[in-house]
């Protein structure tokens, strides 16, 4: 295994600070998406969660029963 350098931790780290920072803008913008969407859609977004919700929730039950 390749030993990991000082360098290595700091590009690490950067990486893991610019995944942050893209998560953080993308929530804020799905926030302000949704606080300024009118009533039709919000509908589609709220069906579009809950599509996305049984999805993640079916994977998850796979991967437990692959175990």
């Amino acid at each position: 295994m390749t030993e990991l350098t000082p360098k290595h931790f700091e590009v690490i780290d950067k990486n893991k600070a610019k995944a942050h920072e893209d998560r953080k803008q993308m929530r804020d913008e799905v926030a302000f998406f949704i606080l300024n969407c009118n009533s039709y859609e919000l509908q589609r977004m709220y069906a579009e969660f809950k599509r996305l919700r049984r999805e993640v929730w079916k994977n998850k039950q796979k991967q437990l029963v692959l175990r």
